[in-house]
């Protein structure tokens, strides 16, 4: 992604750089559709293809490609039997790389979902844990104000429902608690902006998992003319990491 920037604000592309960009979004299309075999093929023979027109950063670039889809097709040819590549592939595909030739999944993706219902299919535990049932969402917070409290919890268990629980607000036997401190948002000193910078540190503990934190951390800008604009945005992101980080921290055991 930072190399697809750079050459973007250098003002123009080389022939190579644009195959190269074509390949990639090739790639990632079928990236998105599970076939990661076939985005390795066409990232290879673009590599052959371009040999020595390519810069060696969009090389470095291309290689890292080239190895992060073969190892999803190795992890995916394995995985509906093997129930380690399966939770290797799900973690594969959750993380976070922002790459412009390989998808970054969610936890509703179908990939993913698909690789949970074997795994819990494979796995008592897994399948107690993730099943449809009741998990008191709580957030426990000096910084944020009441409706703040609400509306995050609120978010957090429409998130969660991806995993498979039944989250709520409402009392339960069992909890998923966020503990979260809102900085005050500043001004971001951009010229001619309205902008503030703010950040929402939080954890999260679902003592039934055996996950004491969770992290929920979300940082960015907002709107300094809007009173809580920055923080309510905050919120929203936070809540929409909690089934992705608390899968990876799940199955990262």
């Amino acid at each position: 992604m930072l190399l697809l920037v750079a050459t973007v604000l250098a003002g123009s592309f080389t022939e190579a750089e644009t195959k190269h960009l074509a390949a990639g979004k090739q790639a990632l299309a079928l990236s998105r559709k599970g076939l990661h075999a076939e985005a390795v093929e066409v990232l290879v023979a673009f590599e052959k293809e371009a040999g020595a027109a390519l810069t060696a950063s969009s090389k470095k670039f291309l290689d890292e490609g080239i190895v992060l889809s073969r190892r999803r097709a190795e992890l995916a040819s394995a995985a509906m039997k093997d129930p380690a590549s399966a939770r290797a592939l799900v973690l594969h595909l959750l993380a976070v790389r922002m790459r412009w030739d390989l998808a970054d999944a969610e936890v509703g993706d179908p990939a993913v979902q698909e690789l949970l219902n074997m795994l819990r299919a494979k796995d008592p535990g897994l399948k107690k844990l993730l099943s449809r049932h009741k998990v008191q969402v709580v957030v426990k917070s000096a910084t944020l104000s009441e409706g703040q409290r609400r509306a995050y919890a609120a978010a957090l268990a429409a998130n969660l429902k991806g995993l498979g629980l039944d989250a709520t607000t409402n009392a339960a036997g069992e909890r998923y608690e966020v503990t979260a401190v809102a900085n005050e948002p500043v001004s971001a000193h951009l010229i001619d902006d309205d902008a503030d910078e703010c950040e929402l540190r939080a954890t999260a503990a679902w003592s039934a998992a055996g996950l004491p934190a969770i992290d929920l951390n979300a940082h960015g800008f907002g709107d300094e003319t809007v009173p809580s604009a920055c923080q309510d945005a905050r919120i929203k992101e936070g809540a929409a990491l909690a089934a992705k980080r608390t899968l990876v921290a799940l199955l990262s055991r």
